[in-house]
């Protein structure tokens, strides 16, 4: 049994509570952005997105490794959990 939650569920709501701010100072929560402003606010949410989908994918990793073993005795098909 694990001790800490896995990686990917740790790295997960950091990168998802950066994607609400951008999208609340998208929104004009802390005044109107400019041009510039909205530009770069743009390229910092498509790396956030990026980021949580690589974020995801190890967390998919992560639950394939939750089977820990198959193994094959007797005939029969065994599939431990941990």
């Amino acid at each position: 049994m694990r001790e800490h939650p896995p990686f990917g569920q740790e790295l997960r709501a950091p990168v998802a509570n950066l994607l609400r701010y951008v999208e609340l100072l998208r929104d004009g929560a802390a005044g109107e952005l400019n041009h510039s402003q909205l530009t770069l606010l743009a390229r910092a949410e498509g790396s956030a997105q990026q980021l949580l989908a690589m974020v995801e994918e190890l967390q998919r990793e992560e639950s394939l490794d939750d089977v820990t073993e198959v193994y094959f005795g007797d005939g029969e098909v065994h599939l431990d959990a941990s």
